[in-house]
């Protein structure tokens, strides 16, 4: 008699493991995008402000000039904290990773952006 619920259990217990690391696969998978699509936006944003930063540089006296300088190089620090944020997103293979290891991934990435925001606000 144990036997025949030995089969099934087993078979239920290796679905839902399998079926809970693949929800943990797609929701890391939709965080990544949502990720990505805000690297492409901060991209952008540092982009802009390069260009804008560098024409008030070279048109500005004083201490506006000196404004737009800070503001280049701080904005190239944002392209570069973007460009290399999607260039480690797009070539990790997610995929190969446990749930709990997905998870942990998630909570880093959590808490870098809260102590970023705290920053900010600080």
């Amino acid at each position: 008699m144990k036997r025949i619920w030995l089969l099934p259990t087993l078979l239920f217990v290796t679905t839902s493991i399998a079926f809970s690391q693949n929800n943990y696969a797609e929701f890391y998978s939709k965080s990544l995008s949502i990720s990505n699509a805000g690297m492409y936006i901060l991209g952008g944003w540092a982009l802009t402000n390069i260009l804008s930063g560098a024409a008030g540089w070279n048109y500005s006296e004083g201490t506006p000039k000196y404004f737009y300088q800070m503001n280049v190089f701080w904005n190239i620090v944002n392209l570069s904290i973007a460009g290399f944020a999607l260039y480690n997103n797009i070539t990790f293979d997610y995929t190969s990773l446990t749930s709990d290891a997905l998870l942990t991934k998630q909570l880093k990435t959590q808490n870098l952006y809260l102590i970023n925001a705290g920053l900010d606000t600080a």
